[in-house]
């Protein structure tokens, strides 16, 4: 397949229309898993004991590696910011309530010891998400610029080193204090092996739902000049970064080229001109050229508005 010059405009990429339901499910998916960290729970079946959260905090590295992989590195930052804000909200809350006089109904004692106990939960998960996060998006976006055919591989290996990451320090800060040392190991890795098992069975759909995002937004972000600052906010990407490739428009133009033409409006109809009298087929717009099913040897596609060409390069010289 020859090279094409798609001359890519500049102009930063706006208008993603799915973004904002992951980023939500993600602050969702962040804040339900912390308000259950504190209840431990023992598996059916298998008869393994971890925290509750762990059951549903997998999705966010789930969801922070699709929006990496669809939507680059920026925009799976500012989700990660978005999680922490909320979370911190909910924590400076609930330690406001706390400290309010309240009427004297015995499930209050309760309800306190409970927010006070969970405020050192959400504190260990708030330290273990700010390592763990950023370094799943990190990997995905590098990985996926050395590896980009291999997405269940490169999803496995980062979320298999960031849940490590988040597993150990979580469990270090937030039950140290209540478990005995092989308690605490043993938690730890049940907590890895649980999250490793979610994401591991998730693979197939994750893939699915990438593949799906990339060709409803027709994007495809590459962070191949990124520097990987997660204090930035910026979220701006330009076309230059998109490396979509539609599969349907990539079958059409396979044996085709792309002619960039720098000329003014009066050359290029001068070029049109020319194209017509040596009969080839034109087609006014790139639409119109996509929905033909059938293709003579000779035929160009035209646009006077980035003067572009598309042409048979067995007919046309020079």
């Amino acid at each position: 397949m020859k090279e094409y010059n798609y001359n890519k405009s500049k102009n930063n990429i706006q208008n993603l229309k799915n973004l904002w339901i992951l980023i939500l499910f993600y602050c969702v998916a962040m804040i339900f898993s912390n308000w259950f960290d504190i209840r431990l729970i023992k598996l059916p079946l298998i008869g393994l004991e971890t925290d509750a959260g762990t059951l549903i905090f997998p999705f966010t590295f789930i969801i922070s590696s699709i929006i990496t992989e669809v939507y680059g590195y920026k925009n799976a930052r500012w989700a990660i910011w978005c999680g922490l804000a909320f979370n911190g909200f909910g924590l400076l809350f609930g330690q406001l309530i706390v400290q309010m006089d309240s009427p004297n109904y015995a499930n209050n004692q309760a309800f306190d010891t409970l927010i006070k106990k969970n405020s050192l939960i959400i504190l260990a998960s708030t330290i273990s998400y700010l390592i763990a996060e950023p370094l799943n998006s990190f990997l995905i976006a590098k990985l996926k610029i050395k590896y980009s055919k291999f997405i269940k591989l490169r999803f496995f290996s980062a979320n298999f080193i960031s849940t490590f990451i988040d597993s150990a320090i979580f469990s270090i800060i937030a039950f140290s204090f209540d478990l005995r040392l092989n308690e605490l190991f043993e938690l730890f890795f049940t907590m890895w092996c649980i999250k490793l098992f979610i994401v591991f069975c998730t693979l197939y759909f994750t893939q699915n739902i990438v593949k799906h995002l990339k060709t409803e937004e027709k994007i495809d972000i590459y962070d191949k000049n990124l520097k990987f600052n997660i204090f930035s906010l910026d979220t701006l990407y330009s076309q230059l970064d998109n490396h979509f490739k539609d599969e349907k428009i990539e079958s059409i133009i396979d044996d085709l080229y792309l002619v960039t033409i720098d000329v003014n409006h009066k050359e290029l109809r001068s070029i049109w001109d020319l194209i017509k009298i040596q009969n080839y087929k034109i087609f006014n717009n790139f639409d119109e050229f996509i929905k033909t099913t059938e293709f003579s040897q000779n035929f160009c596609l035209i646009n006077h508005t980035n003067h572009t060409v598309w042409c048979d390069p067995r007919k046309v010289d020079g």
